[in-house]
């Protein structure tokens, strides 16, 4: 509460959060601290080195979306368990194919399963895309009583049909 009212009252601090989270992302601390860490600087550097990898990717081919996320902790060993990859393809307009996911599990370690990731295949039965059909498969993590000793991946699959229609008004006239 007294943060808050700190905010409103003290132009100054509002100020600098309102920079503190147009330049970081989050908030700076309310007991001091110039917010500038080198926490915030390696999360900043690693959203813009997964933007251009991203907006690179996608060059290749126009019909290939490719979005990289290599998590705010530092470039080093927790690389591999930081990075998600999420690339996604249409074939005449029609199917869009999807990998998403990371590659390591909650143990920090890598399987085939793991490696193809989540997948989901969508057909657009309406060249418009109001009514889709979609097939997937999760990868699920789940540990028995909160124990890594005792982890285990579970797949999930599924399929679904999907409406959509956009209007602009609550009732429909003709």
């Amino acid at each position: 509460t007294a943060f808050q009212n700190r905010i409103k009252t003290d132009e100054q601090e509002l100020t600098k959060q309102v920079s503190n989270v147009l330049l970081f992302g989050q908030l700076a601390s309310p007991f001091g601290g110039s917010g500038l860490t080198l926490g915030n600087l390696m999360g900043n550097f690693t959203e813009m080195l997964s933007n251009q990898l991203g907006n690179l990717a996608s060059k290749i081919d126009k019909d290939l979306n490719v979005d990289v996320y290599l998590g705010g902790g530092s470039i080093g060993t927790e690389l591999l368990t930081n990075l998600q990859l999420r690339a996604s393809y249409n074939l005449n307009d029609r199917l869009r194919i999807t990998r998403s996911g990371g590659f390591t599990d909650a143990r920090n370690q890598t399987s085939p399963q793991l490696l193809l990731g989540d997948w989901s295949m969508e057909w657009f039965a309406k060249q418009d895309g109001s009514i889709r059909i979609k097939a997937y498969n999760r990868n699920v993590q789940t540990s028995l009583a909160g124990s890594l000793n005792s982890y285990q991946m579970n797949q999930t699959f599924g399929t679904s049909i999907l409406f959509q229609r956009n209007f602009n008004k609550f009732f429909w006239q003709k």
